[in-house]
């Protein structure tokens, strides 16, 4: 049986890349560079999942694009400005964004 398929937009931590292989068939996007809006559409073709960041516009146009399988995009950001909530609600996508994860704090850098 094949692994669900999941694109990862931007590079993340190569642990959290890592993890995701072992459930997921994953795409990881090579660039240090938001993909274009038909790079994106292109991308998304096939996928169940996406990884997305604040850059990348999440519309009706990019989950049409995408096809009827996909189920969840997660932005790996505290907002959601990206995305268009009617219109993945309208395609029954689930879309999920990180809150608070700014919010916990930093333990200070030792003196030297």
């Amino acid at each position: 049986m094949s692994k669900p398929k999941v694109l990862v937009t931007r590079m993340i931590l190569e642990g959290n890349i890592d993890a995701l292989k072992e459930h997921f068939d994953v795409e990881v996007n090579p660039d240090d560079r938001a993909y274009t809006k038909a790079e994106l559409k292109e991308k998304m073709k096939g996928k169940d999942g996406v990884l997305s960041m604040l850059t990348d516009t999440i519309d009706g146009e990019t989950l049409d694009a995408a096809g009827p399988q996909l189920k969840i995009v997660a932005n790996f950001a505290v907002g959601y400005n990206n995305f268009d909530v009617a219109a993945a609600t309208a395609r029954k996508v689930i879309l999920t964004n990180t809150p608070g994860v700014l919010d916990t704090p930093r333990r200070p850098t030792p003196s030297r």
